[in-house]
């Protein structure tokens, strides 16, 4: 006899349900961390739930049993009526709970209620959803709910026959209970003899074929196994050539008798994708394969290699008690997190470009060598505190992203390669690395007390003969951060670029601006809608106050807060959505419109790089035709306020995006010739296409985001391009 247990996603939501614990509405796992809770009165709690993955039930198999199982405990003393099923209208019996302790209750169904006939495989198998209600009681407390579950007892002739190199293990079982709980996992001593040996990995892929390639330990005798539904497989059973009529999804299974055999699973890897002194060398380069998930992946602790580099792969990988793990290699995925826990060998964790927005490396802060964590899809990356040194680390990549809680640089005692370019950096913490030559820390915030640091620092501990320091985009160095500068450069080896020289110049910007304009135009009430360019705007805003002595503006948000009733503001929102101009003027006007109005004397709205591409579905002159009713609207509607009128921003030229500023230098050249004798023009893409040193920047003849201005994904505004194009918008702003 064997048993499936099947729990619900841990993302699924209950429709009357509320949070508690942890947050979400959701039933988490068996952890009494996070719950959710009903309301004691009113309408009746319930919903339904997916299950974390389909049943593989096998099809000569006979079910002897199948429940729903919740776990639930009342918030106080009483009852209430619970009930589960499938869906609000295939539900089992009723039954009392009573317990204020945490109790599996078990809802049984002798016969498929679909078809009042008893259960095949194929009707298990197609089970998605758990439901879990608990009725309504005028007097009665609070349900809490932790866990609900699908829990089959089948027998079957397809199980595994015992493994003969492991006599202890306990086959074709896939879960053990204690009563109604369920067991963990079973020990002999301090080895682990359940879940069972076997290795059993899911891959679901979206496509017509499948490739994988996967290795076994030298001398391995494990039989390794694929299957899929309705497919034909063929290659061998370490390289199989799965195909299918449609592009699915599918699910493919692997299973390898022995677990601990599994060395390598590749779907995809190109070596010269990040490369550094570790990896997994070129004899692993292969093709992306069209996986999307992968689960299965915890306790493979013979498992050293896992590639899936330039796939489409995304949601969790759990590598939890991978114990021999030395490679992640993920770049260019779209993997949302990444668990390590248990993962005591890891030696390179690449995830470029993923869309991972936190990162826990304090299971394996003392073997990393080489992090590679840069660009995430959503722009920020979070790195929960590390509890001590990444020892080893030598190579450490976040670039192009906002970082929040970045480990310092005194954890980092092995850093030879630092690398955190445009992540609004301003405080990294004193270096303790006598390795640290490859320094790449430009366009972020640091002041000059943090740049004189690190020049001193590394002048005075690095040895190296040579190497690389930039820190361009940050305060410019004092006389001693340039004077550490200047030694670096003449060991004859080092690459030295700071602002004001010492090997590589930037000069000021070509307009500047006093305390005077600066303060009388933060005494204006003024509204600015933008999306992420005009972020870096106002941070540029804040750094122009810094250099000017003055106190940091704060920006109220004016979706979320409400305005000072008297005095000035540069307040700011996040206007419409990037891609559709005509949201961005639409929420401005209805803001106006609902009494934003009566509060302010002037309003900008810059448009996005990302508002006018080839296929945005308008032209040019449409957009402008959108943005010029826009202002006539305003001006009409409300003659008091003044509109300060802004070119849309670009991007380099170089860039995948640069294709598309013909589009955007034909729109700005129809706002330049309307607005351009105003006085209030922002010429924003005017400003990004000047060099400080007033020569224009052109790209195959059409304007194009100076390269110093630029954030490493040549697209944003980072360091001196921030304070260059805040400038003359608070230039304009005080004189009106």
């Amino acid at each position: 006899m064997a048993q499936q247990v099947r729990t619900i996603s841990s993302s699924a939501g209950l429709q009357t349900w509320t949070p508690s614990g942890a947050a979400g509405a959701a039933i988490l796992a068996v952890d009494d961390e996070g719950y959710v809770e009903s309301s004691a009165t009113g309408n009746t709690a319930s919903g339904t739930l997916a299950l974390q993955s389909p049943f593989a039930i096998p099809s000569d198999a006979v079910i002897n049993s199948l429940a729903v199982r919740a776990k639930v405990r009342l918030a106080a003393a009483g009852s209430r009526i619970i009930r589960c099923g499938f869906s609000g209208t295939q539900m089992a019996d009723t039954q009392s709970l009573t317990s204020t302790s945490w109790t599996y209750m078990d809802f049984p169904f002798a016969m498929n209620p679909s078809t009042s006939s008893s259960w095949t495989p194929t009707a298990v198998n197609s089970l998605t959803t758990a439901y879990l209600r608990a009725y309504a009681d005028a007097d009665g407390p609070t349900v809490h709910a932790d866990y609900l579950a699908i829990v089959v007892d089948y027998t079957s002739d397809d199980e595994p026959d015992p493994d003969p190199e492991d006599p202890i293990s306990i086959p074709g079982i896939s879960a053990i209970m204690s009563g109604n709980v369920p067991v963990i996992k079973v020990m002999a001593g301090t080895t682990e003899i359940w879940p069972s040996p076997a290795a059993i990995v899911q891959f679901t892929v979206t496509g017509t074929s499948f490739a994988p390639q996967i290795e076994l330990r030298s001398g391995s005798t494990s039989v390794t196994t694929w299957s899929s539904d309705s497919s034909t497989i063929g290659g061998t059973s370490l390289s199989p050539a799965i195909t299918w009529a449609d592009n699915g999804p599918h699910i493919v299974t692997l299973k390898v008798s022995r677990r601990a055999d599994l060395t390598t699973i590749n779907c995809g890897f190109d070596s010269t994708n990040d490369t550094g002194r570790y990896g997994p060398g070129t004899t692993y380069n292969y093709s992306p394969q069209p996986v999307t998930a992968i689960t299965g992946l915890r306790q493979l602790t013979g498992l050293k290699r896992f590639l899936a580099a330039n796939t489409t792969l995304s949601g969790e990988l759990d590598f939890t008690g991978c114990k021999a793990l030395e490679f992640i290699e993920c770049f260019g995925s779209s993997t949302e997190s990444v668990i390590l826990d248990g993962c005591s060998s890891l030696i390179r964790l690449c995830v470029e470009g993923n869309n991972i927005p936190v990162l826990d490396l304090n299971p394996v802060r003392t073997t990393l060598r080489d992090l590679r964590a840069a660009a995430m899809q959503g722009g920020v990356l979070e790195i929960l505190p590390v509890s001590g040194n990444l020892t080893s680390l030598y190579h450490f990549c976040v670039r192009g992203q906002e970082i929040i809680m970045m480990p310092l640089l005194s954890q980092m005692p092995s850093i030879e390669q630092w690398w955190v370019w445009g992540c609004d950096i301003a405080s990294p913490g004193t270096p303790t690395s006598t390795v640290l030559n490859s320094c790449l820390a430009y366009n972020n915030s640091m002041p000059q007390s943090v740049v004189d640091e690190l020049l001193v620092y590394i002048q005075g501990n690095v040895l190296a003969s040579s190497g690389n320091v930039r820190l361009d985009g940050n305060a410019a160095p004092s006389s001693a951060g340039e004077t550490a500068a200047n030694a670096l450069i003449a060991r004859g080896g080092w690459s030295v670029t700071t602002e004001l020289g010492s090997g590589g110049t930037e000069p000021e910007p070509p307009e500047e601006i006093d305390a005077t304009i600066f303060t009388t135009a933060l005494s204006k009430r003024t509204v600015f809608g933008h999306q992420s360019v005009g972020y870096q705007v106002l941070q540029g805003v804040t750094m122009l106050a810094g250099e000017l002595g003055l106190s940091n503006p704060t920006y109220p948000d004016i979706e979320s807060t409400s305005l000072p009733s008297t005095g000035g503001f540069l307040a700011h929102f996040y206007a419409g959505t990037n891609g559709n101009a005509y949201t961005k003027t639409a929420e401005f006007l209805s803001h106006l419109q609902s009494g934003l109005a009566a509060q302010v004397d002037i309003v900008v709205l810059k448009f996005c790089y990302a508002d006018l591409r080839s296929g945005s579905g308008y032209t040019p002159a449409q957009m402008f035709a959108e943005y010029k009713a826009w202002v006539n609207a305003v001006e009409s509607q409300f003659p008091h306020i003044a509109v300060i009128y802004a070119t849309e921003a670009i991007v380099m030229g170089e860039n995948s995006d640069g294709a598309n500023n013909g589009l955007r230098q034909t729109f700005n050249n129809l706002v330049r010739a309307e607005y351009g004798a105003s006085g209030r023009l922002w010429d924003v893409a005017g400003i990004q296409s000047t060099d400080p040193d007033g020569n224009k920047i052109l790209y195959g003849g059409v304007e194009s985001l100076y390269s110093g201005y630029a954030s490493p994904d040549q697209r944003h505004i980072y360091g001196l391009g921030r304070t260059t194009v805040a400038t003359p918008l608070l230039k304009i702003i005080a004189q009106i």
